[in-house]
């Protein structure tokens, strides 16, 4: 399969190729001097029939084997993406985690300064539900990016 990107400029390639190739050329004589444009200079320019040729480059590539180069240049695009989204998660996680620090370091600081018995189980059922809360999306966070891993593994 080619890649969107890929397909979009080998399309526009194409669609380059096809218009310079069908394009009028217009021969124009002007005081003895013969020039030739895409469009006519004046009442006395002629049309003139060029013939036009399949290209000859040869580029030693086989059809197969050019697919095989833009599939291979899309493949690295979208494990390239998916690989930024990876990141951003990783990054995701790791801020999760020092909001969930500095939540719990403050509640233990209230633990210190509670006065009665209440409140400090107060605050440490507050750090549970962080920590569990945290684990949760943590969870959901390392899921996605086993997702995602396994997306880029499949591409090729």
């Amino acid at each position: 399969m080619i890649p969107k990107e890929a397909s979009n400029l080998l399309a526009f390639a194409l669609l380059t190729f096809a218009f310079t190739a069908n394009a009028e050329v217009y021969k124009c004589v002007d005081n003895g001097k013969t020039t030739f444009s895409e469009r006519p200079c004046g009442d006395s320019a002629e049309v003139v029939q060029v013939k036009t040729t399949k290209p000859t480059v040869k580029t030693g590539r086989s059809r197969a084997e050019f697919t095989d180069q833009l599939h291979s240049i899309g493949s690295r695009v979208e494990r390239d993406k998916i690989d930024r989204r990876i990141t951003k998660q990783k990054a995701r996680k790791h801020s999760l985690r020092r909001k969930r620090d500095a939540k719990i370091s403050g509640l233990r600081q209230n633990i210190n300064y509670a006065r009665y018995k209440n409140d400090v189980m107060i605050y440490q059922n507050e750090i549970a539900d962080a920590r569990e809360e945290y684990s949760n999306l943590a969870r959901e966070i390392d899921a996605d990016i086993d997702d995602l891993e396994k997306q880029r593994d499949e591409i090729d």
